[in-house]
């Protein structure tokens, strides 16, 4: 690509570079500010009863997985809701009682924006989540969480540290409401590790080409099901592939298991052990009708906040490798000409 249109393109791959190198270095510094969620010092969380997570794009992917780790503690009820669908939910639907965060990386004007808007005109209590102090969104509410992050291209960086900011509200949450102890923060060195492996290195390799010809499906379930959701949008706004997403098991009904073939490759972030089990039967069944799969298994023992987080890392480095090959073949991405 020429250098006049990669300074046009929506998201371009040398910003993007440089925040995915940035991760570690912005998480390991939020892990030592002394209070992060300052702005929430004013609210009652032991009497909190409902969480709302409101977002789009890779915000509400992020929120999808928040959603799913912290009901299963059972200590409140948390949904995550699409920018969108949440200004249909009428105001006399929230109480004292819940709390509304608004997330939007960009703080740009959009449903986001709006979304936050109708929060704010609730009983609930009402926090902003964002990457750009001074924007139209951090303008419009006095209780704003600052993600420090950069997000000039691919949502990298900035998901990261969106998914660092919400697991350290859940644990305040739990510490308020079981006494929980101080969760442990992020393993950061561990972080880039798997990526770094040369076994990642010969594993692109051989998948790239397929990237590129074939149908790319990612499958998730529980908390990754958010993490399948994360994955097809890197691959719009990266390599510019067009990627489905489904839950794992929603993957075997409807004929579309029957109907993969080998124009088709298949990704799974498999949590528990039955979704490893249920990933292992659909793997073979692909294998035997010419399709590509593999499996991203958990490791044992794991901690959830790790594993998201490693594996964001590997779908963006993934994607960027993908971008950047795509463009070396002749590609073009979008530029802000292009959405006019």
């Amino acid at each position: 690509m020429r250098a006049d249109r990669e300074e046009k393109v929506i998201m371009p791959l040398f910003h993007t570079r440089q925040e995915i190198a940035g991760i570690s270095g912005l998480l390991s510094a939020m892990q030592l500010l002394p209070d992060s969620l300052a702005a929430l010092a004013d609210i009652d969380f032991a009497s909190l009863e409902r969480l709302y997570l409101v977002g789009s794009g890779d915000s509400y992917a992020i929120a999808l997985m928040v959603e799913e780790y912290l009901n299963r503690c059972g200590t409140i009820q948390c949904r995550a809701v699409q920018s969108l669908a949440f200004l249909g939910i009428p105001v006399e639907r929230f109480s004292a009682t819940s709390l509304v965060v608004v997330i939007s990386a960009s703080g740009r004007p959009s449903p986001v924006l709006d979304a936050l808007a109708h929060a704010l005109t609730t009983k609930a209590s009402v926090v902003g989540m964002t990457n750009s102090p001074g924007s139209p969104f951090a303008n419009l509410s006095s209780r704003m969480l600052f993600t420090l992050a950069s997000k000039k291209g691919m949502p990298t960086q900035s998901s990261s540290a969106t998914l660092f900011l919400l697991m350290r509200l859940v644990e305040r949450i739990l510490q308020a409401k079981t006494a929980v102890p101080e969760m442990k923060g992020v393993d950061i060195p561990c972080l880039s590790q798997d990526w770094e492996n040369a076994q990642w290195q010969a594993w692109l390799a051989e998948y790239a080409e397929a990237f590129s010809s074939r149908r790319v499906v990612f499958l998730g379930n529980g908390i990754t099901w958010g993490m399948a959701y994360l994955a097809s949008n890197l691959m719009a706004c990266g390599p510019q592939i067009e990627a489905s997403f489904f839950p794992i098991e929603e993957y075997c009904h409807a004929l579309r298991l029957n109907q993969a073939n080998q124009r088709h490759l298949v990704l799974m972030f498999p949590e528990k052990n039955e979704d490893q089990i249920l990933c292992a039967s659909i793997q073979r069944r692909l294998t035997r009708q010419g399709a590509l799969s593999y499996c991203f298994a958990p490791p044992e023992n794991f901690r959830v906040h790790d594993y998201l987080q490693r594996n964001m890392l590997l779908l963006f480095q993934l994607s960027l490798k993908l971008a950047e090959r795509y463009v070396a073949m002749g590609g073009e991405r979008v530029t802000f000409e292009d959405v006019k």
